[in-house]
């Protein structure tokens, strides 16, 4: 079976065009909110405060009256401290910190994964080599797995953070040029 998304009718032509500019805006905007997140774009006050920090500050302030309701009036320990601060109001504990970038990751993980598929299975129709076609799954595939575990220890170590801003925007880069490689099959005929 030798089916090719060049040879489908021009109803079936729409929707794989459709479909990948649907992706190239997911693709804009995922770059986008990349930048964002790295400061590359947007506030570039030292002073301004990102969602991060706000929301750690909002957590902080929850747990600082946690501690305080903890003590009586007189004084005596009511009951002890959450331990996810070591005892420390405002000490996050590393695994606060692995819960929260696993739950980052797995949203990343499964909406790559899904974008991927839908891509992949549109790219598997083109005119391209097999070889081709390999390379470019094959390319995907560890993009994704590197940047979900480099996403999961993110602010644990420094090979972490950099291959979260190396891997992304490589996987966004694959994802576009297998995306412009469909919409150019779209304009083949054998």
């Amino acid at each position: 079976m030798d089916v090719r998304v060049s040879d489908l009718p021009p109803y079936g032509k729409l929707f794989v065009g459709l479909f990948c500019i649907l992706v190239l805006i997911v693709l804009v905007w995922m770059t986008m909110l990349g930048l964002l997140h790295a400061g590359i774009v947007g506030y570039h006050y030292e002073d301004c405060p990102t969602d991060n920090t706000l929301k750690m500050e909002a957590m902080l302030a929850t747990q600082a009256a946690t501690v305080e309701a903890l003590w009586d009036d007189s004084g005596k320990v009511i009951d002890t401290v959450d331990p996810l601060f070591h005892g420390q109001p405002g000490h996050l504990s590393n695994w606060h910190i692995l819960r929260d970038n696993l739950e980052w990751a797995i949203g990343h993980a499964g909406i790559q994964t899904m974008l991927f598929f839908a891509l992949g299975l549109v790219f598997m129709f083109t005119t391209y080599s097999d070889k081709a076609k390999k390379r470019m799954y094959w390319l995907g595939f560890v993009l994704i797995v590197l940047h979900v575990i480099a996403l999961s220890g993110c602010g644990f170590c420094l090979p972490a953070n950099i291959l979260i801003y190396t891997s992304g925007p490589l996987l966004l880069l694959i994802l576009a040029i297998m995306t412009i490689m469909i919409l150019a099959s779209l304009r083949k005929k054998i």
